[in-house]
């Protein structure tokens, strides 16, 4: 096994055999780039913004003004572009911490990353998370592990029948409550 920054752990994932990225989130731009197991759990990927800022986000073009903060290839990055958020108000950062404390000191105007890890994040860094809201919800999904799609079937489904039997016997549901 092997932890990488999220950006090169994607770009092998893409190219090298035998890759598995735990966990991903399921879009349809990414669909056809991987063979999926799952689902794993439930997903919301959203827009962090500080309260007194009084950041209204209803379309991409409410972002034009803002710094946004995300981390470089992650599902926040490739939903705001897709969208037609201009490049140029994003902030691309290898880790998702640094991201945290950046809009912390107000170095951004805002952060898209998963709702409960980034709050987890915030927390981890000692930062007050009620200073903070969700200003705009990009996505809400699921999400997989994601393998390299030249890795053999024969993996895909007995990774698929484990998690399968985790939903089964109630093992997922013990750790998704534990970490609540």
């Amino acid at each position: 096994m092997k932890l990488q920054p999220w950006a090169r752990g994607y770009a092998t994932a893409l190219s090298d055999p035998n890759t598995v990225l735990f966990s991903t989130t399921r879009t349809d731009e990414r669909e056809d780039k991987f063979k999926w197991v799952g689902p794993i759990t439930d997903t919301k990927i959203v827009v962090w913004a500080p309260k007194s800022k009084g950041i209204t986000i209803n379309n991409a073009s409410d972002f034009a003004n803002y710094k946004v903060g995300v981390v470089r290839d992650d599902v926040g990055e490739h939903l705001l572009r897709s969208m037609g958020v201009d490049q140029s108000v994003l902030r691309l950062s290898p880790k998702p911490d640094l991201l945290a404390k950046q809009l912390a000191a107000g170095r951004i105007d805002m952060w898209a990353y998963e709702e409960n890890v980034s709050a987890y994040i915030m927390s981890q860094s000692n930062i007050d998370t009620s200073q903070f809201e969700v200003v705009h919800v990009l996505n809400e999904s699921q999400l997989y592990y994601s393998l390299s799609n030249n890795t053999p079937d024969s993996y895909v489904e007995k990774l698929q029948a484990g998690v399968d039997q985790a939903i089964m016997d109630g093992t997922l549901d013990e750790i998704k409550n534990k970490y609540k």
